[in-house]
């Protein structure tokens, strides 16, 4: 039987590759780690991380001289970005389930995701900054008023652009995996 200590440190290590797109793809965290990320996701670290990299962002946004043409862009990805899906992946046990686009569906099509606080502090930042705003997602085209409505309703509510999925291309994309 392993450590905690060690137990961490691989679920660590395992969460990090993620992170940096070295583990891919995955269907499920590793069983032996459903405790670490619950406890990641739901304790300071998970807060801290979102902290830092907003922060880091910003000193980089303020740093830029803006040419003030109309092309100084700032672009977010709205899932786990702007927009926390944590409460779905509450329900979904922290992904120790496979994920099932049908049920992520149900849950963008409730509007209920959260805005991540130090995002949206960044958002306004680069708002008052001048930049234009443009969001991305690998949501449906199908689903665009809703994700209007719920990043609206989260305060998030000017942007110059937002780009989602054309459902036929991800029909494409599907496929080809």
């Amino acid at each position: 039987m392993k450590s905690n200590e060690e137990l961490e440190l691989e679920c660590t290590s395992w969460r990090f590759s993620v992170e940096t797109n070295n583990l891919s793809p995955w269907k499920t965290i590793p069983k032996e780690c459903g405790s670490y990320v619950k406890d990641y996701m739901m304790g300071r670290g998970y807060i801290v991380d979102l902290e830092r990299v907003s922060s880091e962002a910003e000193i980089y946004a303020m740093s830029l001289k803006l040419s003030r043409d109309g092309k100084d862009v700032w672009i977010f990805y709205v899932d786990d970005t702007l927009l926390s899906n944590l409460p779905y992946y509450v329900e979904h046990c922290y992904g120790l389930e496979i994920f099932y686009p049908v049920e992520f569906d149900k849950w963008v099509h409730r509007a209920m995701a959260p805005a991540i606080e130090p995002s949206l502090k960044l958002y306004e930042k680069v708002l008052n900054l001048g930049f234009k705003v443009f969001f991305l997602t690998g949501r449906s085209e199908k689903q665009r008023s809703i994700t209007i409505e719920n990043l609206t309703e989260a305060g998030f509510r000017s942007w110059d652009k937002l780009i989602l999925r054309d459902v036929a291309v991800a029909a494409r994309w599907c496929y080809m995996e």
